[in-house]
């Protein structure tokens, strides 16, 4: 709190000698000195700071510090506050407080004085000599508990923060406590779930070994049966059924040919033979009505392209359907950079793909059984080779005319004079495209 602005008073007491007010001027001095160790150190006027160090005030610098006093009255007031009759004597006491009609009392005292022989003043003179020492120790002891007054004033206010920071402290302390506790809970709790996890990450990879053996051994069973059905499908081994294809194709021609000859001769005999009345339909024979079963395509569903992939997966996936495979013409297609015999790998191995997927009868007819490095082998998809001077083409017509009518049929091929051909006969036709985006996915 900032000190009281006192404002300076006229210096009436100008008749009063400086030597009276030494006690006056000492204490002040001692004050100031006292004030100026505090810390934060006491206000003090400028002018008394060269007399701080000195124990005794000579007579010379009196009137110096005299005026330096009285120019500065807030330094007047503190000194007049703490200063008592056992450290100042009476004329100066007066000087210092100068209390309501302190005038008066300085000026009787002052006469009082004045009237007073030598011999008194110099006995005064000697007794103030011997209070000096004790004086001067009880100034610098009361300057010094001004200070320690306000030094104790502040170490009050920081004891109080201190306090009230260690309060806070402490009830962070405390929360942090009660944290650390549900820490080690939630700790518990993970671990706990960290076991369980443990133990339901063995047991699924127990399940999983378990699962990949049985997948392996239901793979090697799968593989079996479809070796077994495509060895079922294949017959004979792969030069009896060469040599039974070109025996059939031979029957085949031979019987066009005796047809031909047939119709011609029919057609001399209906020109010669005279007309009648015509035969209404029910009077025919029966047998002269019977057809040849035909075989109906497989229906394709709605919202399916006839040309896109979807549609050849379909196809593929149908239970018990039988596909027919142009070799080469897939072949050639699928893998054009490479030679004669690896092509026909490559279309063997994706054509078994599509069977261990999906465990479709596939039967693969490659132009050619004479040429060296053909082989029809056991694979999961039957290989037939067309017979020396017989076509591929030729090949896969021929099967689709013998198969049971009943067998739904699907022919892969780009070939179109193939492709009509085997429709006519009631088979569904593939590309070649999109029997390798299947093959491929």
């Amino acid at each position: 709190m900032e000190e009281e602005q006192v404002a300076p008073v006229a210096d009436d007491t100008s008749t009063v000698p400086d030597r009276l007010l030494r006690s006056a001027l000492e204490f002040a001095i001692g004050t100031a000195a006292a004030g100026a160790k505090a810390r934060p150190p006491l206000p003090h006027p400028d002018a008394l700071r060269p007399f701080l160090r000195l124990h005794r005030l000579p007579p010379a610098a009196y009137a110096r510090v005299r005026q330096a006093i009285e120019d500065d009255p807030q330094f007047l007031a503190r000194v007049g506050n703490v200063a008592s009759a056992e450290l100042v004597d009476e004329i100066g006491l007066v000087w210092l407080r100068r209390e309501p009609g302190w005038r008066v009392v300085i000026d009787e005292l002052v006469a009082s004085a004045g009237g007073v022989g030598q011999d008194r003043w110099t006995a005064a003179r000697r007794e103030q000599r011997k209070r000096q020492a004790a004086e001067d120790a009880a100034a610098k002891a009361r300057a010094a508990s001004v200070a320690l007054q306000d030094q104790l004033a502040r170490e009050r206010a920081t004891h109080e923060h201190d306090r009230a920071e260690r309060l806070r402290l402490i009830d962070e302390l405390d929360s942090a406590r009660s944290r650390l506790v549900e820490l080690e809970g939630t700790v518990g709790a993970l671990r706990d779930q960290t076991a369980r996890a443990r133990a339901a990450a063995s047991a699924a990879e127990a399940a999983r070994a378990t699962a990949t053996d049985r997948a392996e051994t239901a793979e090697a069973a799968r593989d079996a049966v479809l070796a077994a059905r495509v060895e079922a499908l294949s017959g004979p081994p792969a030069a009896f059924v060469n040599d039974e294809l070109h025996r059939v194709y031979e029957v085949a021609v031979h019987g066009v040919h005796e047809a031909e000859r047939a119709m011609r001769e029919l057609g001399g005999l209906v020109a010669q033979a005279p007309r009648g009345p015509a035969v209404e339909p029910e009077q025919r024979s029966p047998r002269a009505r019977r057809e040849r079963p035909r075989r109906a395509p497989l229906p394709i569903p709605g919202g399916l392209y006839g040309h896109s992939a979807a549609v050849a997966e379909h196809l593929l996936r149908v239970p018990g359907v039988h596909v027919l495979v142009d070799g080469y013409n897939v072949a050639m297609l699928g893998w054009p950079s490479l030679a004669l015999p690896e092509q026909r790998e490559r279309c063997i191995g994706a054509a078994e793909d599509v069977a261990r997927r999906w465990g479709t009868a596939i039967t693969i007819v490659f132009d050619g059984a004479d040429i060296i490095g053909t082989s029809a082998g056991r694979r999961l998809v039957r290989v037939v080779f067309s017979p020396p001077g017989v076509i591929a083409d030729d090949v896969l017509r021929a099967q689709v005319a013998a198969s049971d009518h009943a067998q739904p049929l699907v022919v892969v091929s780009n070939d179109q004079a193939v492709i009509a051909d085997v429709r006519a006969e009631g088979a569904n036709t593939l590309s070649s495209d999109q029997f390798l985006t299947v093959a491929r996915r």
